[in-house]
């Protein structure tokens, strides 16, 4: 079966897939001076804690805030705007619709061509597959850090380990079934 779009597999990534949208888009007008609300994705330091650079539009769409001083940075999942079910949300059986992109007034938004701006069928579906993938932020740990060249070497001796270890997995997979077909050929 082929992909309904260019996504294909790979990991999510708001810098890639979503604030190309709000620039093409939305900046124009949500640039934090004509809209208070900012779009733009120029990627700022924020996090310390987790080292980790955000964009004045994640932030903006997530009201995401600091959780006490020196702390995480935590989004508020029941902001009508975008509404989604947070990792950290309690774990209690969710009615259908409970969240997520049919519940978030962003994509309405959208969907009604807010401010005369036209997005294709295609960006609306990414920006609720954002909204319904818990509203990622990057696809990979090396997106948006604010690394050391020490933390960059530890993270890559250990990305150097767990890509060892899948090889190692694939190997055994592959000789398995390969040991499978042997005894069924012999039958």
């Amino acid at each position: 079966m082929e992909p309904e779009d260019e996504m294909g597999e790979r990991n999510f990534s708001y810098l890639k897939e979503i604030q190309p949208i709000w620039d093409k888009h939305c900046i124009s007008c949500h640039d934090g001076v004509k809209q208070p609300m900012s779009l733009k994705g120029e990627l700022k330091v924020v996090d310390h804690q987790s080292k980790r650079k955000y964009t004045d539009s994640y932030l903006s769409l997530t009201h995401a805030r600091p959780d006490g001083d020196d702390r995480a940075w935590r989004g508020d999942p029941h902001n009508p705007e975008v509404n989604w079910i947070s990792s950290l949300s309690e774990p209690t059986l969710l009615p259908p619709y409970f969240a997520g992109s049919n519940k978030s007034n962003l994509i309405k938004r959208l969907e009604n061509g807010h401010g005369g701006t036209k997005l294709t069928p295609q960006e609306i579906r990414k920006v609720s597959l954002w909204i319904d993938l818990l509203v990622p932020q990057i696809g990979d740990y090396r997106e948006a850090n604010n690394w050391s060249d020490k933390d960059r070497e530890f993270y890559d001796r250990y990305d150097k380990k767990r890509e060892a270890a899948r090889a190692e997995d694939q190997e055994n997979i592959r000789q398995y079934i390969q040991s499978l077909q042997t005894k069924e050929q012999k039958k």
